[in-house]
């Protein structure tokens, strides 16, 4: 799921996965061209979608030196399908192109 995740978030413009290593987990960290980490959490939550802002404090050295000072932290697990990463990309997709109708279908 992880993998489809990061597949799938790679075709959403304005998206940036902020993963570093060789080996990468569940967690996926994602940045935004032009919308602020803690819009996309709470337009994704109306849509019954949790995701978690991190602040540099939760990684400061990392983030401190990658001039970072927020993420959108997206994590998969065992019980999540592939159709709500889809749903996920979707209504990133929407967020990104600016507009606000279709974030909930």
């Amino acid at each position: 799921l992880a993998a489809n995740l990061r597949e799938r978030l790679a075709e959403v413009p304005g998206v940036r996965m902020e993963d570093r290593g060789v080996e990468q987990c569940g967690n996926v960290a994602v940045t935004f061209r032009d919308l602020d980490p803690f819009h996309v959490r709470s337009e994704l939550l109306r849509c019954g979608i949790n995701t978690w802002v991190c602040l540099d404090n939760a990684a400061c050295h990392d983030m401190q030196l990658r001039g970072l000072s927020k993420l959108l932290r997206i994590s998969v697990h065992y019980y999540n399908t592939e159709d709500e990463v889809r749903r996920l990309c979707s209504a990133l997709e929407v967020l990104t192109a600016g507009r606000t109708t279709g974030v909930f279908a």
